[in-house]
């Protein structure tokens, strides 16, 4: 069967991609969230603006038959600049895989990895939380050069069919947990748990409002002012957090709920959804309610209402997951792809992460080295 590979790198020609992104997107109902057109499209528009995306376009005789969206980046903590591919819906994932039809079964890494040699001097391609089932996975685990590390596992909260059921799979301690801490929550005053994104009937309004209120909690939790990680109110991420939420609740693929206590939000859970499934990218609670601890009962209700949509279950995400066990046994494991390119930046690259130990030690001292600030031909 025919097969071109080639890189879309314009917004002009993504715009394009559209209908058929949309399609296949339908088509592979396993795909993250986080591959969809509405989402890559914000990503690219809004908070990667100015940097060059490389989107990989498979196509056979039936039409799009695989994307691969990714992003251009650069890391210069090397004697050297290195240039490498990364997915460019990452950042906020839980899981990522690319698209990939179903009728698709030949080899794909290795056409991707020749088109990307034409397009550009990468040294290489590193795809991250790719799930265990995703084709790619299984191709590079057979590909000379290729690397492919477990990073860990995502937590995923399996959804029963009532409330009672999913507790009585908790320990008696999480149960006892739960229930003390909406009882002491409730004594503090009103109450009022509030979601948009998932009803056919979009209120942007509404979904403007409930961004807004989680920006404020961001703000004031202890992502707000962390030096590590990434907030969605981080200066970078406002734009696109408020843009790209509209974008995916027109498409009932955004789940953002506030809690609040008596009309002040106290605690948010963000994320994208592909119901029956949901996923959480981001969640806080303001750092001076830390004793009422209203993430755990805000937690609670997302899932008892999860339940009352009929949604099967919650990507949890692999970050503090020790912590997201107590939530759930249930883990999925996830892995890094590294592709080497066959090009001199991959050459260098490799012989600096495959170099000795006592080079390492002076590659280390070099680069702590400071620098001159006289020459010798100045002592003259």
């Amino acid at each position: 069967m025919p097969v071109s590979v080639r890189v879309v790198d314009t917004l002009e020609e993504f715009a394009g991609l559209r209908p058929a992104w949309d399609e296949l997107y339908a088509a592979t109902p396993e795909a993250s969230p986080y591959m969809s057109y509405d989402w890559i499209h914000m990503k690219w528009a809004v908070e990667s603006a100015g940097e060059r995306h490389v989107i990989v376009v498979v196509e056979d005789d039936s039409g799009l038959a695989a994307v691969l969206p990714l992003l251009d980046s650069s890391e210069r903590s090397l004697p050297f600049p290195r240039r490498e591919l990364q997915w460019a819906g990452g950042g906020w994932s839980t899981r990522q895989g690319g698209l990939i039809a179903p009728r698709w079964t030949g080899p794909l890494l290795t056409p991707v990895i020749d088109a990307l040699q034409r397009e550009g001097n990468w040294a290489r391609c590193t795809l991250t939380v790719v799930p265990e089932d995703s084709p790619l996975v299984a191709e590079a685990r057979g590909m000379a050069g290729v690397t492919v590390e477990r990073l860990g596992e995502t937590i995923v909260i399996e959804l029963p069919d009532s409330a009672d059921e999913y507790l009585a799979g908790l320990s008696s301690n999480r149960r006892g947990q739960i229930r003390s801490v909406a009882r002491k929550l409730a004594r503090q005053g009103e109450v009022t748990f509030r979601r948009v994104g998932l009803d056919a009937e979009c209120d942007l309004s509404e979904v403007d409002r409930l961004v807004d209120d989680a920006l404020v909690v961001s703000d004031a939790s202890w992502q707000g002012t962390a030096d590590h990680g990434r907030a969605i109110g981080d200066p970078e991420s406002r734009e696109f957090v408020r843009e790209v939420s509209k974008k995916m609740a027109a498409r009932r693929a955004l789940d953002l709920s506030v809690l609040y206590l008596d009309g002040r939000p106290v605690s948010f859970i963000w994320g994208a959804a592909r119901p029956p499934a949901t996923t959480i990218s981001k969640l806080a609670f303001v750092s001076e309610m830390d004793r009422h601890r209203p993430g755990v009962a805000h937690m609670w209700w997302l899932i008892q209402d999860s339940i009352e949509r009929g949604m099967t279950e919650i990507d949890y995400g692999h970050e503090f997951a020790d912590y997201k066990r107590r939530w759930s046994p249930v883990g999925r494991p996830l892995y890094e792809l590294r592709l080497p390119l066959p090009t001199l930046p991959s050459r260098l690259l490799h012989m600096y992460e495959n170099r000795p130990d006592w080079l390492d030690r002076s590659v280390k001292r070099f680069l702590r080295r400071p620098a001159e600030t006289v020459s010798s031909g100045e002592h003259a």
